[in-house]
Formats: C-alpha cells, structure tokens, sequence
C-alpha cells in the first residue's frame, strides 16, 4: 500500500521494499512527537502531525539520499481493540529483530515525563536488536531549561543499568531545533559504521 506523503507505508513489515540503503527506525510512545521529530530532521512536511494519540497504524518510510528513516508505530496507546493493538507491536517486533538494513535506532521520549512502563518494554526490546541506539528527549521548548537540565541527568544516569553501552542522551525540540545538527551527525556516523562492516 503506497501513499503520495511518505516514500512508502506498509500495513506489514514483510511488505517493505527492499532496499539496500541503511534504514534508521524511530519509535516510542504515543504522542511522543515522532511525526514532528522527523519533519525538523527531514526539512520538509511530510510525516502527518495527528492530535489523536495512536494514529500512525502502519510502519512508514521516508527516503533520504543516504538513508531511510522509519518511523514505526507509536507504542502504549491507541483508541481500538487490544488485538489490534498487539498486532501493530508484533509489527514493529518483526522490523526491529529481523530488518537486515537496520543501522540504528532512535527511542523518543517526552522529556517531561519520567520511565513509564511502556518506554521500559521497549529498552528491553531494542536491545536484543544489537542495533546502536541513542536516547532521543523531545519537547523541550515545553518547560524551562532547569527542568530540562534536570530530566537529562535522569535519563542519563539511569541508561547504564538498561543499555550495554549507553550514549548520553539529546534534548531536542522541533519548534526551535534543538539538537538536530547533532543528530544529523550522529546518523553519518552509523552509515559510515555500517559501511565498514561491509
């Protein structure tokens, strides 16, 4: 199934073309502000912002000159049935453990709020990938820079004990642009790595 918006939407991850360009995945919970997320990191309009948390239904790509971003299904909430729902997780289960192109994996937490339950499901998940992950807070033009300052030094003290080999965590905002450039980076760094692995 193909929409004019994203390169590519798929209902299964099996149906993902194939490609031979690394793919880097983002997830978190709903309303997290993935869509947002990727239009900053993008430069252009194209992921649909939602006021309706669990919108995003299908694992969604969007074709970069060096990459893929894929944005997969936000996890923990969604106004239909519990079956469905499991569906969608086992969806982006099957991406996560057996995508071959998969070079990395940005986890989008709302900086506002402490670990929730969900969010400690998923740490578990993206490490049995094997795959580099990097701690993504967002919405930090929410609250003050103290605030902010002081989610970051949560975070980052509480990763050793959930990832094997933790980065510190990025603040971002995608009103204002905060952290992007270092992201961007940080995406070149794991093309790069994956290309020498070749």
């Amino acid at each position: 199934m193909t929409n004019k918006h994203p390169d590519f939407i798929s209902a299964n991850w099996q149906d993902l073309p194939k490609t031979s360009l690394p793919e880097i995945a983002m997830l978190g919970r709903s309303n997290v502000g993935k869509s947002s997320f990727i239009n900053t990191l993008i430069g252009r309009s194209r992921a649909r912002i939602s006021q309706t948390p669990g919108k995003t239904q299908t694992i969604n790509g969007y074709h970069e000159q060096t990459h893929v971003l894929i944005d997969l299904p936000g996890f923990g909430y969604a106004k239909i049935g519990k079956s469905h729902r499991e569906n969608w997780q086992r969806m982006c289960e099957n991406y996560l453990l057996n995508r071959p192109n998969l070079v990395g994996i940005f986890h989008l937490i709302d900086i506002r709020h402490s670990w929730q339950n969900v969010d400690l499901d998923l740490t578990s998940l993206i490490s049995a990938t094997d795959i580099p992950c990097q701690v993504i807070l967002t919405k930090s033009d929410k609250q003050t820079n103290n605030q902010n300052l002081k989610m970051k030094n949560y975070y980052n003290k509480s990763l050793s004990g959930l990832y094997l080999k933790p980065s510190p965590v990025i603040i971002t905002s995608a009103k204002d642009k905060t952290g992007f450039d270092q992201i961007k980076q940080l995406i070149g760094v794991w093309i790069d790595e994956a290309s020498s692995k070749e």
